[in-house]
């Protein structure tokens, strides 16, 4: 899930816990997918972000937005 606390987080619904916690965005996360091992986050400061999903890792920064992302789409590991 993304937050407006800029975080995104990683949930075990079976039990409704927080098990990690994806800290490095600047600004509100406005969209997530998970695929193969990372997660991608979009902001409304107009950045997305590839977390390691197991250590929670920031991997890369991806700049170049001039507005908000509302919507990440994946398609053969590009974003």
């Amino acid at each position: 899930s993304g937050s407006a606390d800029h975080t995104a987080r990683a949930w075990a619904l079976e039990y409704g816990e927080c098990t990690r916690i994806y800290w490095r965005n600047t600004s509100s996360v406005t969209t997530i997918q998970y695929y193969d091992g990372i997660v991608y986050t979009g902001g409304s400061d107009c950045t997305a972000r590839l977390y390691d999903s197991n250590s929670g890792a920031l991997k890369r920064t991806c700049l170049g937005h001039i507005n908000a992302i509302s919507a990440l789409k994946l398609y053969a590991r590009e974003l």
